[in-house]
């Protein structure tokens, strides 16, 4: 990558290798970076990550925005309600 890009992580933790972006944003070979996913998740308070001035770290919310949020609450909040009465609930995650 050139030295002015900026690499973004929002896929999985382990598609990159940590320790090599931090050496690589360490070493300003680029420029920053975003990263909402880490592999182990959450990050350990030793992460790579941790210290650097030239990341942004966000705690794997990057797909929550109000609206989804939004969703997100509503559908609880109804499954909730059919699992009371006692009918099927349509969306079930483990």
């Amino acid at each position: 990558m050139k030295p002015n890009a900026i690499f973004i992580n929002t896929a999985r933790g382990g598609v990159v290798n940590q320790e090599d972006l931090a050496t690589v944003l360490k070493e300003r070979k680029l420029m920053g970076a975003a990263v909402d996913v880490y592999d182990p998740e959450p990050p350990p308070y030793d992460h790579p990550y941790f210290g650097l001035d030239n990341i942004v770290m966000t705690p794997h919310i990057g797909g929550i925005s109000e609206e989804a949020a939004r969703e997100t609450t509503e559908t609880i909040a109804r499954n909730l309600i059919k699992a009371i009465l006692g009918e099927k609930v349509e969306t079930i995650v483990n």
